[in-house]
């Protein structure tokens, strides 16, 4: 064991974080009140001050309700059609999709939805309320997990690559994905009980993380997997056998999880064939390719992170510079064993949104590094930053000018209250680009 190991105390890291928890909710808020962008820099600035990070999820209501949902394409764009017409009978709709999702009916499953659908209706059918609604679902889940990741090891001790990583996982999943609705909602829930799973290695997180499915089916993988390697999967051998296995099985994976039980109803077997149909997948990418396709900058901005912070995993992974504690092992062992089953569905048949699960496992990579390097913290690798704060700056700037386009000038420049009376429609992208 190094220096940096022995130098870790939890105990001195709580006494730190209570000094740096204390702030002024009153004199935030009302800053928050008078110019909610403005707030929102000087809470990431004072993250450390728990009182700043309900600024992230005010903000995050206020960039939803000012949210420009103008591509029919968009998922935010139908759920607000949709939401609209549950409005009109919100009680008969919730009683209908109750029904529907015991008896497993295909489009109720992500019961998530509807039950937000319902009870939003009951006092309006405006659909900035119900962006406003999932900017606050997707942030509350998405500052806990943050927070509790930071707060593990105090600001005082934790140096600039861990720091780096942390930032990397907010920016890489953050609140401009508001407009898929369901899925990075369900994301963030799953990586908050997730995060408590690991570290505390208690069973009952893997069955709070149950709570994602109802808010995207897709995310019975992960659950899955997350409970076989909290109740099994720590063993080591158990746990090389199950990546053998499923290399074996690859062919008729996402068959053999499900289909297995003579209980699942043709209901939910229909929602995997949504997940793996192949015409259903040319449908979409034909959708793509009708509003001009993906430019190159775009698929290359994922590629080049990456396999930046895989190569960084690799590196602290196989080298025995770093102590790594239990809870470093055990989610290097989740990320391996996730990596491989998401790699071995990719190859084996054609599944739509896997691909959206390799944001999920970058965002838990960075989590690792965090740790990593906020316990070795005295070990600060330059050519990391070297390399990886161009990476970021080239990562975000291609993400957030995608999201401009539906970004609202008044998210930046009014407040509540200006925003609460303007139809303005002016989005980033036509002021600045």
């Amino acid at each position: 064991m190094d220096d940096a190991a022995i130098e870790y105390n939890p105990q001195s890291h709580a006494v730190i974080r209570e000094r740096n928890q204390k702030g002024n909710w009153g004199t935030s808020f009302f800053f928050w009140f008078i110019w909610p962008f403005g707030a929102l820099l000087y809470a990431i600035r004072n993250f450390h001050v728990k009182e700043n990070r309900i600024i992230i999820i005010l903000f995050s209501i206020f960039f939803g309700f000012t949210f420009i949902p103008r591509n029919e394409g968009m998922d935010a764009y139908r759920h607000i059609e949709w939401f609209q017409d549950a409005a009109k009978q919100p009680w008969s709709y919730l009683s209908d999709a109750v029904t529907k999702f015991f008896a497993l009916d295909i489009g109720y499953l992500d019961i998530y939805i509807h039950i937000v659908y319902s009870l939003l209706g009951v006092f309006t059918n405006n659909g900035q309320w119900l962006l406003a609604f999932s900017g606050f679902a997707l942030s509350y889940f998405y500052v806990k997990t943050i927070g509790d990741v930071y707060d593990e090891f105090g600001r005082l001790h934790v140096n600039r690559i861990a720091i780096f990583f942390l930032v990397f996982a907010a920016l890489y999943i953050s609140i401009n994905n508001i407009s898929f609705m369901r899925f990075w909602t369900a994301a963030w829930v799953f990586l908050y009980f997730f995060n408590k799973g690991i570290r505390k290695n208690e069973k009952k997180y893997g069955y709070w993380s149950a709570l994602s499915v109802f808010i995207h089916f897709s995310f019975a993988l992960p659950v899955i997997l997350f409970l076989l390697h909290l109740h099994i999967l720590k063993y080591r051998l158990i746990f090389f056998v199950f990546i053998l296995a499923g290399l074996f099985f690859s062919g008729n994976f996402v068959s053999i999880l499900f289909q297995s039980s003579a209980k699942v109803s043709q209901g939910v077997e229909y929602k995997i064939y949504q997940y793996t149909d192949e015409q259903i997948q040319e449908v979409r990418a034909a959708q793509v390719i009708k509003k001009g396709g993906v430019n190159w900058y775009v698929s290359l901005r994922k590629t080049v992170a990456q396999n930046f912070i895989y190569i960084v995993f690799l590196a602290v992974f196989l080298s025995k510079k770093f102590y790594k504690d239990k809870v470093q092992t055990r989610l290097s062992q989740f990320i391996i064993l996730f990596y491989t089953v998401i790699s071995i569905i990719t190859l084996s048949m054609s599944v739509i949104g896997i691909g959206r699960f390799n944001k999920v496992l970058f965002v838990m990579v960075c989590f690792y590094l965090f740790r990593n390097f906020a316990i070795n913290r005295h070990y600060q690798p330059k050519w990391i930053l070297w390399v990886g704060v161009p990476v970021l700056l080239f990562y975000a700037a291609v993400e957030y000018r995608g999201s401009s386009e539906y970004s609202n000038i008044l998210a930046l420049v009014a407040n509540p209250l200006i925003a609460l009376f303007s139809d303005t429609q002016i989005s980033l992208k036509d002021v600045f680009l």
